[in-house]
């Protein structure tokens, strides 16, 4: 029975014009959960030892900025972070953590310890992204993470990756005050 009542809620969002589109088929997303499994697969990082936040990706000329496409990577990272065991503390649900918005979740260093102490974490997830801007129909945005220890900041892992954006896809860059 529930076959057929799955059936009808398909058949209805169909009817409605929307569809399901599975994440494991868009670039971006695979780009960005190998990028998190070679973060992983690098560090020393223990499963158990504690959460992990994750800050906001920024651009690396402007280390006080983000973009939409900043935002999503460190989602994605957060998201695999989680699907391979670790704990991740959603820093947007907390009020007390340093945000600055519309940009998101933006860590500077003097910050990190007070933070992480305040959530028990071993270590923040930050990275900085760059674009490529020699033109062409498409683009390249060059992608660094790190996992660094919160105590120390010791970095405990790093992933370096490109994304290659189609034209359409440098929307994602814009920040939030464009």
């Amino acid at each position: 029975m529930a076959g057929i009542g799955g059936l009808s809620l398909l058949l209805a969002a169909c009817a409605a014009g929307a569809f399901y589109y599975d994440a494991s088929e868009s670039n971006l997303i695979r780009g960005n959960y190998a990028a998190t499994d070679a973060l992983i697969a690098s560090g020393k990082l223990p499963a158990t030892g504690g959460p992990v936040l994750v800050a906001t990706v920024v651009d690396i000329d402007q280390l006080g900025s983000s973009s939409t496409l900043g935002r999503l990577i460190s989602e994605h990272v957060a998201s695999r972070l989680v699907q391979k065991g670790y704990v991740v503390t959603e820093l947007k649900m907390r009020d007390q953590v340093y945000m600055r918005t519309p940009e998101g979740e933006l860590m500077l260093s003097r910050e990190v310890r007070e933070i992480s102490a305040r959530h028990g974490a071993q270590a923040v997830a930050v990275g900085t992204y760059a674009r490529d801007t020699s033109g062409g129909r498409n683009g390249v945005v060059f992608v660094s993470l790190k996992l660094v220890r919160t105590g120390d900041n010791t970095i405990l892992g790093a992933s370096d990756y490109a994304l290659v954006l189609a034209q359409g896809g440098y929307g994602l860059l814009r920040t939030a005050s464009q």
